[in-house]
């Protein structure tokens, strides 16, 4: 999956959301019951203050049921967070996907 995606919302002239968002995921099944995924993702938001998000993560889940008519799943990853803002902090944090 590939996405991008973006909000500009005004109002009486005035800019009141500027945000844009990228990112991509990938899910390969190993065999019946386990599969491995990975993703990125990117954010800039001028009302957060936000120059740049960026996200990427990977795991392994396990298929809890799988038919035709529905799939349900149980994951878990390991990830990092970078974040940069107007004001030139940084924040770098490692995150877990449950």
């Amino acid at each position: 999956m590939l996405y991008i995606e973006g909000t500009l919302q005004e109002e009486n002239s005035v800019t009141t959301a500027n945000e844009m968002l990228a990112g991509g995921s990938l899910e390969r099944d190993i065999n019946r019951d386990w599969f491995a995924f990975g993703g990125v993702d990117f954010e800039k938001d001028e009302f957060e203050d936000l120059e740049l998000r960026a996200l990427g993560n990977v795991g392994i889940g396990y298929f809890l049921a799988r038919s035709e008519a529905f799939t349900w799943k149980a994951l878990v990853g390991a990830g990092y967070q970078h974040e940069t803002f107007t004001d030139n902090s940084v924040e770098d944090e490692a995150i877990i996907s449950i």
